[in-house]
């Protein structure tokens, strides 16, 4: 028979021998997974020591926040208490108050506070400097109705810048001159311009009833009366129509 202790001696150290890569293999593995996981606390472990020193170092800030806050309190306190010295304080006088009429008590005031106020009202108030206001002249006081130039300066003056004054004016002095054709155009002018001058119409139904159109001047003023109310137009209307 065969000596079969020496075979099997010599198969394990052939399995053995087969085996040994795979051995090393897990043996590799399994260092390369503690390398890593060692490497892993290491990162952690200075993050957390971060956040406990960051933390660490806010603290105290919180306490000096609040150690300023009290005493930012304590010194508001303290300016509420402040007295004003008696050598400050100084009575007004007054020239103008007679011996009869003595100083009120209430009349007493601190220099200090005075030029304070004076000085805020010349800051509040801004200076302000009033236009000059323009006064419209009244031409028709100014010219002699006696003068033909002057009428025709004022034509002139109208047909550039037309002014129900003017128009009212030459109206008039027409009127009155017997010119009562030019008197009527100005009337009307002057209507164009300002509707509610009452004597622009009173000349204008005058004028037209002088030159003899009377229902034309009947006409005009009856609407100006209707619309208007005017007493003097209705007068002249009645006028008109006897």
């Amino acid at each position: 028979m065969y000596d079969i202790k020496p075979l099997e001696e010599e198969w394990e150290k052939y399995n053995k021998k087969r085996k040994r890569p795979l051995y090393l293999f897990i043996l590799i593995f399994l260092l390369a997974i503690g390398v890593s996981t060692v490497i892993k606390y290491s990162d952690l472990l200075p993050m957390q020591v971060d956040k406990n020193s960051s933390i660490a170092k806010i603290q105290p800030k919180d306490v000096l926040i609040d150690k300023q806050l009290d005493q930012l309190e304590v010194h508001t306190d303290k300016v509420t208490d402040i007295e004003i010295p008696a050598n400050e304080i100084k009575p007004v006088v007054n020239n103008n108050i007679s011996d009869n009429n003595p100083m009120d008590p209430g009349d007493v005031f601190v220099d200090r506070d005075e030029n304070m106020e004076k000085t805020v009202k010349s800051v509040s108030r801004p200076t302000v400097t009033e236009k000059p206001r323009i006064r419209k002249k009244i031409h028709f006081e100014m010219v002699d109705a006696n003068t033909p130039s002057a009428y025709k300066k004022i034509e002139s003056r109208f047909s550039f810048a037309p002014d129900p004054d003017d128009a009212l004016f030459l109206a008039r002095v027409y009127y009155k001159n017997g010119n009562y054709r030019k008197a009527a155009r100005w009337a009307l002018e002057t209507n164009k311009l300002n509707g509610d001058i009452e004597e622009s119409w009173l000349i204008f139904a005058r004028a037209k009833a002088k030159t003899g159109q009377k229902n034309e001047a009947i006409r005009v003023l009856s609407q100006y009366a209707k619309r208007s109310n005017s007493v003097e137009a209705r007068k002249l209307l009645k006028k008109l129509k006897k």
